[in-house]
């Protein structure tokens, strides 16, 4: 099951993702808040949280997914 890290998101917003909008995900290898350490393809979903999150594990196929806004 592809795991998501909302570390990202969680330090350049300064809360956990919730609600409803355009939301960004990337592909990554690494578990961080940083950006500048992100690598990989990044994809726009909108929505809720919630139905952005599976629709960005149904895109991607990788073991780890950040949020980025």
């Amino acid at each position: 099951m592809t795991e998501v890290t909302t570390a990202p998101f969680e330090r350049s917003h300064g809360r956990s993702p919730k609600g409803h909008g355009a939301w960004a995900f990337q592909a990554t290898t690494h578990r961080t808040g940083f950006a500048s350490e992100l690598t990989g393809e990044v994809e726009f979903f909108t929505g809720t949280f919630t139905e952005a999150r599976a629709a960005a594990r149904r895109f991607f196929n990788a073991p780890l997914i950040a949020v980025l806004g």
